[in-house]
């Protein structure tokens, strides 16, 4: 199986304003890749494995987790805190008897204050560690070559990514729908970014390195939009600024790059039965290591009508309409200038047909405590969770 995760938590039945909760986490992967190649001999009549074009290796992987969360509303001001402690190990073997481990106890805090200014404002402040796990893609050594001369090669001894993200936010809410600010500033250690080198051949040859940080900074605005039965909307806008460096493996891998993005999304209700949604993301061109990269978008359409009340619907949703879901990159190592044209061939239609059947469940709700008379507290609520 190529992941296996599984959970267990508990909260204590604490009455109060407090509220903790703990658990386990884990999750086993492996994989077994066996790639062969073989020609066949003459001489020897039989089938021979081309061990330079025969790709094989095994991948074990395990993480185990524990975790603890403690909530705690005081009036207006909810607090939370948490730690998971993690120990992961993993193994990476070749088919030629090469085996890279990577062994590792981490330690995940985070910690949340937000602030209630009234019932629709709100501010808060947070912390947290993150990781970012290797694919097994980027370890695998084995030559793929895109063409004769561009080569991929991945890097076994990669280790995973940690990022530091602190953010502040600012939540209104209208009665016809909401903003939310939020200014960030995020610190990833061991950065994955790709490399590529050309050697004097002409044949550029890509792999995947570690460098030593990767710090952006910027602010995220979003807001939602309600008119009506017939209308409804989501949009956001994110400029940042990305300072990495590369030092640790080249000088030419330092980074600075400015860029910014805006993603939209709109739902219109032409009558009862028909629904049409329309989605639009934008990427403006950025500078990245040893290069730079254009313009990036993706957008889609979809109608969903109804058939037969709510029983059925029949969705009709096209991907990228205007076939513009790509990119250019453009890399320069002061020998050879390399452009690279990406097309992602997402243009694609689809057709779906959904049919309930039978009843929901019902549900019966539990009645209420009963609470005597002559106490005062009954029928006040006893504090504040927010999700």
């Amino acid at each position: 199986p190529d992941n296996v995760p599984f959970h267990w938590a508990y909260t204590p039945p604490w009455g109060g304003r407090a509220k903790l909760e703990t658990g386990y986490k884990g999750s086993l992967r492996w994989l077994n890749n066996d790639f062969r190649v073989e020609n066949f001999s003459y001489p020897l009549n039989q089938w021979v494995r081309d061990a330079a074009r025969s790709n094989d290796f095994e991948y074990d992987g395990r993480v185990h987790a524990v975790y603890g969360v403690l909530s705690r509303n005081l009036g207006r001001l909810d607090l939370q805190a948490g730690l998971r402690v993690e120990r992961a190990t993993s193994d990476f073997v070749l088919s030629d008897g090469d085996s890279y481990s990577n062994d590792q106890t981490s330690y995940f805090p985070s910690g949340l204050v937000a602030y209630n200014l009234s019932d629709t404002r709100q501010v808060k402040a947070s912390y947290s560690k993150r990781i970012q796990r290797v694919n097994t893609q980027l370890l695998n050594p084995f030559a793929f070559y895109e063409d004769e001369r561009n080569v991929i090669v991945g890097n076994p001894e990669l280790t995973p990514e940690f990022t530091h993200a602190f953010e502040l936010g600012y939540q209104q809410s209208f009665p016809k729908g909401s903003l939310q600010v939020t200014p960030y500033f995020r610190r990833t250690e061991d950065v994955i970014r790709r490399t590529r080198t050309v050697g004097d051949d002409g044949v550029s040859t890509s792999t995947f390195e570690n460098l030593a940080t990767s710090d952006s900074y910027g602010t995220d605005v979003t807001g939602s939009l309600r008119l009506g039965d017939r209308f409804s909307g989501f949009g956001g806008f994110n400029v940042f600024q990305m300072e990495t460096d590369g030092s640790n493996v080249s000088q030419d891998l330092n980074t600075s790059a400015f860029t910014w993005a805006a993603r939209g999304n709109v739902n219109f209700k032409v009558n009862p039965n028909l629904d049409v949604q329309g989605m639009y993301m934008y990427r403006a061109p950025m500078n990245v290591e040893q290069g730079r990269m254009s313009g990036l978008s993706m957008s889609s359409i979809s109608l969903r009508q109804k058939l037969r009340g709510d029983r059925s619907s029949l969705t009709l949703r096209v991907m990228d309409p205007f076939n513009n879901m790509g990119f250019n990159i453009r890399t320069n190592d002061g020998r050879f200038i390399q452009e690279t044209e990406r097309r992602f061939g997402a243009r694609a239609v689809f057709l779906g047909f959904n049919y309930n059947f039978g009843r929901p469940p019902r549900i019966r709700q539990a009645p209420p405590p009963q609470q005597p008379e002559a106490d005062p507290r009954a029928g006040l609520p006893y504090g504040r969770w927010r999700g």
